[in-house]
């Protein structure tokens, strides 16, 4: 790849180690460095951890333009609108224990379009009532994903929250289950969210999957008697960073985004 350069250095121990590279673009470079051994083995450290680098520098990156909106973009989000709508919001929420007097948990699986219900674990303030409303978060999973086989043992005392999952799984099962057929990466989606071939069709795309049940969040957590009606915040890094966009773009009822290191905002430049 001509944009990418590779190659092995003397470890500098008198002075710090200075690498100079340019761009032609506003954009960033990407530095990974490690500390290998003269057999080319990895250098840990006491805590058995790899000594190395990962960082990178950005170059006039107020410049930086996005792709452009497609020409079919609000027709192809009306649509997916119209087919969430069409789906009957059908709850089904169980109250589980909660080790903290101050917090109520539910378990909640919410009938959603596409092939998976939206699913997770609520929980608000035990206080919180029609007549004592509370604001109202969203959180969304990154990769990695969360603890899906056991709910929480408390929550915030100050505010409704609902972590949601991003592939809609079935709350509660032996954590063996979720490496196995269940998972998406071994369920008939090569590469997950990137794999070209299944993203080639919009409506079979894992993508549009996983939006409709981050819509589905939003819709059902306006339903909750106990939410103040005006106070809507989703978070989530990574993976869950993409859905936050996703989130705060589609629904203009949510009045606080806070996504990090969010996925897929270089798409635009793959040529």
């Amino acid at each position: 790849d001509k944009c990418v350069d590779r190659g092995k250095i003397p470890l500098p121990l008198e002075k710090p180690y200075v690498f100079t590279t340019s761009i032609d673009r506003p954009g960033f470079v990407h530095l990974g460095l490690s500390v290998v051994d003269k057999d080319g083995k990895q250098v840990k450290n006491a805590e058995g951890k790899d000594v190395a680098f990962d960082g990178g520098s950005g170059a006039e990156v107020e410049k930086i333009e996005g792709a452009g909106e497609p020409d079919d973009f609000d027709a192809f989000w009306s649509n997916r609108w119209a087919r969430l709508k069409s789906v009957p919001m059908v709850v089904d929420r169980r109250e589980l224990p909660s080790k903290d007097p101050l917090v109520k948990i539910w378990s909640v699986v919410v009938r959603c379009a596409g092939a998976r219900p939206m699913t997770g674990y609520l929980t608000m303030p035990v206080d919180a009532s029609p007549a004592k409303r509370y604001p109202a978060k969203c959180t969304y999973d990154g990769y990695s994903g969360t603890d899906v086989d056991r709910a929480p043992e408390g929550g915030a005392k100050d505010c409704i929250v609902l972590p949601i999952n991003a592939p809609g799984y079935e709350l509660g099962r032996a954590p063996a289950c979720y490496a196995g057929p269940y998972n998406p990466l071994q369920n008939g989606q090569n590469g997950y969210l990137f794999d070209d071939e299944n993203n080639a069709v919009a409506d079979q795309s894992y993508f549009v999957g996983m939006t409709y049940r981050v819509m589905r969040s939003l819709q059902y957590v306006k339903t909750l008697l106990e939410w103040n009606g005006k106070d809507l915040w989703v978070s989530g890094g990574s993976q869950g960073g993409l859905q936050v966009l996703w989130a705060a773009g589609l629904d203009k009822d949510v009045t606080r985004a806070e996504p990090f290191i969010p996925w897929c905002c270089d798409l635009g430049s793959r040529d």
